[in-house]
């Protein structure tokens, strides 16, 4: 007997600004959100060699009370507790991550203990062998955060995030849902001021969670549909970002949102990746 179609779709609540200049509209996202505290998060780099961050404050104006700019590789441990004494200090309503996947796990955990106190590995997910795991059970009262990505990753739209330890020799795992940013901010110039190899990499990144999102035994309609869509759009645009033609930024960053938006689970690619 055939079976009628049967599957779960777990979405995420949040709105897209996409522009050349998106940027400029960050007052009115900060209305939405009903902030008026905003701590801008980035890493040294980004502040250096690009007017990105600059270009946020100036947006921002008066409501932005501060700026963390430690964010390293990986997101270590220790970068959460020296942001954490600047949060004590500064205490904002919003917090507003400019950059790549680093800078958005790094502003999610700081969303974290915000909410939960505590240090970060009091909220992690344990893996037990041979199969268990353990999810801690977390609040969802956290200040929103806003999202400026400048690469064509999309850790912003995931509901958790990785933090290295050197001292366990891992990655602390935190899957927080309530930290999922509630704007993602696309802006094709700050896309433009990113090193290429950067853009190209963490676009077939994407490509490949497409891919394994149409290949999964979880694939359903809705997800076949964001996933195939992201492929097609990351064929046609992907090959000429070295242009630095602003649509064709624009348009290979929605294909890999779209991509992660029709994520059904890592696969094997994916999960080898995380430990690698």
């Amino acid at each position: 007997m055939h079976k009628s179609l049967t599957y779960n779709y777990d979405s995420v609540a949040q709105e897209v600004v996409c522009a050349e200049d998106a940027i400029n509209g960050l007052t009115a996202i900060l209305d939405r959100l009903g902030g008026t505290r905003a701590m801008v998060i980035c890493g040294p780099t980004i502040l250096d060699k690009s007017d990105v961050v600059r270009r946020v404050q100036s947006s921002l104006g008066d409501c932005c009370v501060g700026l963390f700019s430690g964010v390293l590789p990986h997101s270590p441990v220790h970068t959460l507790g020296d942001a954490m004494e600047l949060v004590a200090e500064l205490k904002p309503d919003v917090l507003v991550s400019v950059g790549g996947g680093s800078t958005h796990d790094t502003t999610k955990g700081i969303a974290t203990l915000l909410g939960e106190g505590g240090k970060i590995h009091d909220h992690q997910v344990i893996f037990e062998p041979p199969d268990k795991i353990i999810m801690p059970h977390l609040s969802k009262d956290r200040v929103p955060i806003i999202a400026v990505s400048t690469t064509m990753g999309a850790a912003e739209l995931s509901r958790g995030a990785g933090f290295a330890d050197r001292d366990l020799g891992r990655k602390v795992s935190v899957a927080d849902p309530a930290t999922i940013p509630r704007s993602i901010v696309i802006d094709g110039q700050a896309l433009a001021t990113t090193p290429m190899a950067i853009l190209l990499s963490t676009a077939m990144g994407q490509l490949r969670v497409a891919i394994e999102a149409v290949y999964s035994v979880k694939h359903n309609p809705i997800s076949d549909s964001l996933a195939l869509g992201a492929i097609s759009m990351l064929v046609e645009n992907l090959p000429h970002c070295p242009e630095l033609e602003i649509d064709r930024l624009l348009n290979t960053k929605t294909a890999a949102a779209m991509a992660s938006l029709g994520s059904v689970g890592g696969g094997i690619n994916t999960a080898t990746a995380h430990h690698v």
